[in-house]
């Protein structure tokens, strides 16, 4: 993981979907690096941020699931989590995708990746993420990822 940057404004509306009652906010991870995913569920519950996280290891794979969720009655998803340099289709072609389909254009996207490039986040802005979040380098780091994962999923 790499130094934290500042979330960017945010600029699309939460989705009304991604739990039922009862049950944790559900978060689909696409990050071709399974650790980081379970590192982002291990510090949301440390912070007492109870989510369930649904692992896509490449983008395709995250693709086909966000595909899924289009076509439920209601989005399983509160929140993605995109890497930014995902395998097959990477991150800002999946979230080009996303805003390109009308059931999921609206849905709350961090992208979270290890690039500080100014170009990649200049890229990333004209998308709409909700939030643009280098990958910190070490555990503690996660703190402020996790605060704007709540953020998000309180709307």
């Amino acid at each position: 993981m790499a130094d934290a940057a500042a979330p960017l404004p945010r600029l699309s509306t939460p989705a009304s979907g991604g739990a039922h009652p009862g049950q944790p906010p559900t978060l689909l991870v696409a990050d071709d690096n399974q650790g980081d995913a379970l590192l982002l569920e291990l510090a949301c519950a440390d912070a007492g941020l109870t989510v369930r996280i649904v692992h896509a290891a490449d983008g395709e794979r995250a693709w086909v699931l966000l595909q899924e969720a289009a076509r439920a009655p209601q989005c399983p998803f509160a929140l993605v989590v995109l890497d930014l340099n995902l395998r097959l289709v990477d991150g800002l072609q999946l979230l080009a995708r996303m805003r390109g389909e009308a059931a999921l254009a609206a849905l709350p996207t961090i992208l979270f990746t290890s690039s500080t490039s100014p170009d990649d986040q200049a890229r990333a802005l004209l998308l709409r993420p909700s939030a643009y979040l280098v990958k910190p380098a070490d555990y503690h780091g996660l703190a402020s990822v996790v605060a704007t994962v709540r953020a998000l999923l309180a709307g």
